[in-house]
């Protein structure tokens, strides 16, 4: 796969995914949260505790980083595997996904890299994204957004960026 296939919005990134009405209440809290106010069967991993991701059981953000993604990378057939089911998540059902870039240099002191998270994974016995999930074990507030990128699961297209605050 060539590298002009993955989304450019996202290349050297590191971003946290939500829905379009999951955002909405992202902006009006003023934070991505570690414990969102919302129902436990409505967040992703919402099985038996025991079957948490791991992400999930040390009080984390789920972070995709995508600062290391090169062509090699996507050619693999493993990794492609990963970043695909990444960007056809049908958790998500029809609603937009809202990919948030974040400025991990806020985060130095609570940021999991991939491999951090990887390991943490296997040892836990927990599920986990190997070679693109990472963690902030902290809210993330508005400030630290770098951008915002829309994808419309409908139109099958990336829409232009949002405002972070109308």
């Amino acid at each position: 796969m060539r590298l002009t296939k993955f989304p450019i919005q996202l290349l050297g990134q590191v971003c946290h995914v939500t829905t379009y009405s999951r955002f909405e209440t992202i902006k009006n809290v003023g934070f991505i949260k570690v414990n969102p106010d919302i129902p436990d069967q409505d967040r992703t991993g919402n099985g038996k505790k025991d079957k948490y991701p791991i992400v999930r059981t040390i009080n984390g953000i789920s972070v995709f980083d995508f600062r290391f993604v090169t062509e090699r990378f996507l050619n693999n057939r493993n990794h492609r595997n990963k970043w695909n089911w990444v960007f056809n998540w049908r958790y998500f059902g029809h609603e937009d996904l809202v990919w948030i870039s974040i400025n991990i240099e806020d985060f130095k002191e609570c940021f999991l890299s991939v491999e951090e998270v990887t390991k943490k994974g296997v040892e836990g016995r927990r599920n986990f994204i190997p070679k693109l999930e990472g963690a902030i074990l902290s809210d993330i507030p508005l400030r630290s957004f770098n951008s915002i990128s829309v994808y419309s699961r409908k139109d099958d297209k990336w829409l232009d960026h949002i405002k972070i605050i109308d």
